[in-house]
């Protein structure tokens, strides 16, 4: 690990030999010569141990000042100096060691702090040599200066005094000139003005992305791994509502069970991938994880279970506000319960121990149960729509009906009134009795029409009653060559059916049949019941009907009218044997 030092640098020293003092000051100068911008300042020995801690604290040192403190020949603090250890790391020099601690915070008895960066221990079991005297002081000051720790292996561990942990790090280096112009070529490496970019090139290049982050900032890992983490979240989610939403399952409660389960199994699983991005120590084997997650996310099965069986005491009459508050709170609730049950009781699961697990769960927990409500409000409005948009479009189609129904029967009317008067003008020269009674059924026959106007069924009897009259004027134009007869069941007078559906089918018997022979004519209408059908037959002995679809005015009216009405409901059947009817089989119509 190596650390840029501030641009204003204090050495102090304890216990220094002149020797010492020179090695030290000749490795100040070569210092200054590589990085000239640093500020050094040397302070050499303390008389009184006791006072260095207070001597020091006489000004707090500014943010861009590093403090440094040298000991030789192992001399330690005094027994009231309390210190706390966040950083270790020792060196054996030959016969000699060197023992440094980084960031060290000295307390005295009067609760004063001793602002130092690093603290260096030097011990010579022989009086070196000036050249080797050099050499340990130089290697000890840069790698005092570049903050480097050499074979890392850090052990976590608590430390007696107020919990706080600690790094060890042992170094066992041969001391080589080679040792030290490494030292030296690093040191002017991290102070260089691009030290920072060349050094997050580098790491990236040479280490595996996850490492580099992590190595180089964990704030930002954990940034990158929380978006990396959410966005897979929200792909997912909407993944799971292409798939989900608006897909019955046969049996209701798998419509519960599988979503449930797939946020548990994918929770999990986003779980252990934001540990793997955020700790580079961690591997991510992702069958291991499903594997070691499935007996857990197996409670997304008992959670769908539950919340199927609950739901269905929400009644359906029930306002539509308090059934979406109910659901959005029972959806939260089933899926946060277990989990507290498993906080309160096992605390020590690891996933708890070291994700926080409640807190990075409710989130994900408060979104689902919120994004379900946001479902069902939204079906709810669509629904809503759709049956207003149904209504309307029902009473378009009733517009349109009727519309046409009164198209048909404005067709109808003309056609028959024209019919009529060709037979009244064809008798007033024959008979002027006869045209009489025949203008004055027409009178009636025209009296009902009018008097129907803007109905669209009228009763049997009615329309029965409009036949006779029909008949009667033919009766007068044909004479004696035509009979006719009208039959109809019992108790059925009184059902609805469309208006002049009877009227047409006589016409069309009268006008395609009878009025084709030169014998006696006759024309029946029977009209009876079978279970839920009315059925209308019109039976003439005129020629027999043609083969294919029969059409004409008079039956495409009848046709119309029976699909406006009946829509596929109704049915039209024509035979010629035994005898020649056309049949009609409508639906009853309830009143």
């Amino acid at each position: 690990v190596v650390d840029r030092l501030n641009d204003s640098i204090v050495l102090y020293t304890i216990n220094a030999s002149y020797a010492d003092s020179l090695a030290i000051l000749k490795v100040l100068d070569k210092v200054h010569h590589i990085i000239p911008q640093l500020n050094l300042t040397y302070e050499r020995n303390f008389d009184d141990m006791r006072s260095y801690p207070k001597y020091l604290n006489k000004i707090q040192p500014p943010h861009d000042e590093s403090r440094f403190l040298i000991f030789f020949n192992d001399v330690k603090p005094d027994d009231k100096i309390k210190g706390t250890v966040l950083g270790h790391s020792e060196a054996y020099l030959g016969k000699n060691t060197y023992t440094g601690y980084t960031e060290r915070e000295l307390l005295d008895a009067k609760s004063e702090y001793l602002y130092l960066r690093m603290q260096l221990n030097y011990y010579f079991s022989e009086e070196p040599k000036s050249t080797e005297n050099f050499k340990y002081i130089e290697f000890g000051i840069f790698r005092l200066l570049s903050q480097i720790q050499t074979n890392y292996q850090a052990t976590l561990e608590a430390s007696t005094g107020g919990g706080l942990p600690y790094y060890e790090t042992r170094l066992n280096e041969r001391l080589n000139d080679s040792l030290i112009n490494n030292d030296i070529f690093l040191f002017k490496k991290v102070h260089s003005d691009d030290f920072q970019e060349q050094f997050e090139a580098y790491m990236y290049e040479t280490y595996p992305w996850r490492y580099a982050i992590n190595f180089l900032s964990k704030e930002k890992a954990k940034v990158v791994a929380i978006l990396i983490v959410y966005l897979l979240g929200c792909l997912i989610i909407l993944l799971s509502i292409s798939l989900f939403y608006g897909h019955n399952c046969k049996y209701k409660i798998f419509n519960y069970v599988l979503p449930l389960f797939t946020f548990f199994l994918f929770y999990f699983l986003l779980v252990n991938l934001f540990t793997y991005l955020t700790n580079y120590n961690t591997l991510f084997d992702y069958r291991k994880n499903l594997l070691t997650n499935l007996p857990i996310t197996a409670t997304g099965v008992v959670c769908g279970i539950t919340m199927y069986s609950i739901e269905k005491l929400i009644k359906s009459d029930f306002n539509f506000v308090l059934q979406l508050f109910l659901k959005v709170s029972l959806t939260f609730l089933v899926l946060i319960i277990p989990v507290l049950l498993v906080e309160i009781l096992d605390t020590n699961l690891e996933t708890l121990y070291t994700l926080n697990f409640l807190t990075t769960y409710l989130g994900p927990v408060i979104i689902l149960s919120l994004g379900r409500g946001v479902l069902i409000y939204l079906n709810h409005y669509s629904e809503n729509l759709v049956k207003e948009k149904d209504l309307e479009l029902s009473a378009l189609r009733e517009a349109n009906t009727t519309a046409q129904l009164r198209l048909l029967q404005s067709q109808i009317n003309p056609h028959f009134l024209y019919n009529s008067l060709n037979s009244i003008a064809g008798l007033a020269h024959k008979d002027t009795d006869k045209t009489e009674q025949m203008a004055l059924s027409l009178s009636d026959l025209f009296r009902y029409t009018v008097g129907q106007k803007n109905k669209n069924f009228s009763s049997i009897a009615q329309e029965v009653e409009m036949v006779k009259h029909y008949l009667e004027i033919e009766q007068i134009r044909f004479g004696d060559r035509l009979a006719y007869s009208i039959e109809v069941e019992n108790d059925i007078e009184n059902q609805k059916i469309p208006r002049f559906i009877l009227q047409p089918l006589v016409e069309n018997a009268i006008k395609h049949g009878i009025s084709k022979i030169e014998g006696k004519a006759m024309v029946a209408v029977t009209i009876t019941s079978k279970e839920h059908l009315l059925i209308i037959s019109v039976i003439d002995n005129g020629p027999d009907f043609p083969s294919g679809l029969l059409n004409g005015h008079g039956l495409q009216t009848v046709y119309d009218l029976l699909r406006l009405h009946y829509h596929e409901k109704a049915s039209v059947n024509w035979i010629n044997e035994p005898q020649k009817q056309i049949r009609i089989s409508i639906p009853k119509k309830s009143d």
